[in-house]
């Protein structure tokens, strides 16, 4: 099983640097290769919907979730 190295949402092997179904980002990291279906969500810090635990970017509101980009997104810089 492929998933997105952004969102943790399942891809095919061949999303690998094309646009991710889930959350619209180009794919420029490797895809994680997980052997079973993860089913642990958490909400997202800034729109509060459920997303897979180990997500860096929220698919819904798209935010990114790590801290250093959680800090540029306070900054309204990634903001058009």
């Amino acid at each position: 099983m492929h998933k997105c190295p952004y969102c943790f949402d399942d891809v095919s092997p061949d999303t690998e640097g094309k646009e991710c179904p889930h959350c619209k980002n180009i794919i420029v990291d490797d895809l994680l290769k997980i052997d079973y279906p993860d089913s642990d969500k958490k909400a997202c810090t800034y729109c509060g919907k459920k997303i897979n635990k180990p997500a860096i970017y929220c698919k819904f509101c798209e935010h990114w979730l790590d801290e250093l980009d959680q800090s540029i997104n306070d900054f309204g810089v990634m903001e058009e």
